[in-house]
């Protein structure tokens, strides 16, 4: 138990990003087409959605409420840098939120009541050396491909939560409540030898490829978060941690992809639906097909983060296909994604030891992202980080906002700590890329080869239990 004053946390990472040069991987079987258009042009994808359910929970003991949102919005821009190689900077906004209200045994005349809230948003940056003249291999033999040469990335991501709950017993009115913060931030850069090939350029429904590359990355990670934690039966918690490390890696990676299928976009552009996963113990997630982003401070991985544990909930998110034209288009043929995600509201008692608290929400859904205007996409990005996207809400119970208390101890305790890893890092330093200030995102997680995925839905459709399913007992462990 530690002093029941506020806290805060701010989490800062100075990044040194290094640009590793590596030669590109040529040769292929088919026809390499050249990079055409325009020197530079921009484009953009990305899809928001929300869902609400009702029901009733456990021996019909209480009634529950879930709205949940999820939403993100990518823009590329490609600079041709000859007829086989190009640039491309890209920035990624994702956020989900979800807002849970249960009252036992109705919101009519209640014993109990409980309100849960969680919001997460990261902002992904920076940008990928690619050639056309890369190769994938198909049962053994080469196929023309694109890939990824070198890139340098910046992440920053922020998650909010908080409880309230009251309970009308025999002692009277009781309330708790819960509330956490996450910052985090990384800066890395990556370089593959050969070029990392990630799909062929002209793809074939039903086709799988894999591809290898030796890699060496550059940079630093931090993140923080605190937790104050306010029981029923008068305990009260406070508790902060931190961590911070170096990027600095080097070893083989192993890409797999296949082509599950096409799918046509708005405006009748039909693309192919394809499925990327790395292997080979690769310390970075795989996000929209261009984005390598470091694990440690993936908010939307599913498990394994430090701050997950005490919070009252999460968002699972991963890319689950990539749209791409066959073909020369005029520019990099990747034109949407489709991420599944899931929210998830977990039991931390903040009402105990009445356990007034949820479980899990909805099933695991799929979102297809459509081509958008830049300037759309751009407006989504801000309303995105500030939560306040015509798709957003309801508004629920804010976060707590945490006074400056805590707030010295946690940046110096990072800040110390992050310098440590950021001289290490600053004495194997090389020279920086052409393009330092240029900008490049989700989180795909490794593992196994890809299987042939299912065709992605269509826009802002939802895909998770099949309809003769009976719809589960979200709150099944409440009272």
């Amino acid at each position: 138990m530690r002093n029941r004053g506020h806290l805060a946390v701010a989490a800062a990472v100075v990044a040194v990003v290094v640009l590793l040069a590596c030669p590109a991987f040529a040769g292929s079987a088919r026809g390499s087409p050249p990079v055409t258009g325009s020197p530079t042009q921009s484009w953009a994808f990305g899809a928001h959605v929300n869902t609400t359910f009702s029901g009733t929970g456990e021996r019909s003991s209480y009634v529950y409420t879930f709205h949940a949102f999820f939403g993100w919005d990518t823009i590329l821009t490609q600079t041709n840098t000859s007829a086989t190689t190009f640039m491309l900077e890209a920035q990624r906004t994702v956020a989900a939120d979800f807002f849970v209200t249960e009252c036992r045994p109705t919101c009519t005349q209640p014993i109990g009541n409980l309100s849960t809230a969680y919001r997460a948003w990261e902002v992904d940056t920076g940008f990928g050396n690619y050639t056309t003249a890369g190769a994938v291999y198909v049962s053994g033999q080469p196929v023309p491909a694109y890939a990824m040469a070198n890139g340098s990335f910046s992440v920053r991501a922020n998650v909010t939560t908080s409880g309230n709950s009251t309970y009308r017993g025999t002692l009277g009115l009781l309330q708790g409540s819960f509330a956490s913060s996450v910052r985090a931030s990384a800066s890395a850069a990556i370089a593959f030898t050969p070029a990392l090939g990630l799909y062929p350029i002209s793809p074939t429904v039903g086709e799988a490829w894999n591809a290898s590359s030796a890699y060496a990355s550059n940079g630093t990670w931090a993140w923080a978060f605190v937790v104050h934690q306010s029981k029923i039966d008068g305990a009260v918690f406070d508790y902060a941690n931190h961590s911070s490390g170096s990027l600095l890696a080097s070893g083989n990676v192993s890409l797999s992809g296949s082509d599950a299928g096409t799918l046509s976009l708005d405006g009748g552009l039909l693309t192919h639906a394809i499925a990327l996963s790395t292997g080979g113990g690769f310390p970075f997630h795989l996000g929209d097909g261009v984005f390598f982003l470091p694990q440690p401070t993936d908010v939307f991985g599913d498990s394994g983060q430090a701050w997950q544990e005490p919070q009252p909930g999460n968002t699972s998110a991963a890319t689950n296909a990539v749209n791409v034209a066959a073909g020369d288009r005029g520019h990099f043929s990747l034109f949407a994604s489709a991420t599944t995600y899931m929210p998830s509201a977990t039991d931390v008692a903040p009402a105990s030891p009445t356990s007034l608290a949820p479980a899990d929400g909805p099933a695991p859904a799929t979102l297809q992202a459509q081509p958008e205007a830049v300037s759309l996409a751009q407006s989504n990005q801000n309303c995105l980080i500030a939560g306040t996207c015509p798709a957003q809400g309801p508004g629920g119970p804010g976060a707590r906002v945490l006074g400056p208390a805590g707030l010295g101890i946690v940046v110096v305790a990072v800040a110390a700590s992050t310098l440590a890893v950021i001289v290490a890092v600053e004495r194997r330093r090389e020279t920086p890329p052409r393009h330092p200030n240029a900008r490049l995102y989700p989180p795909a997680s490794g593992g196994a080869p890809v299987t042939a995925a299912p065709p992605v839905p269509p826009r802002g459709a939802l895909t998770g239990r099949a309809p003769e399913e009976p719809e589960p007992d979200p709150l099944g462990h409440l009272w």
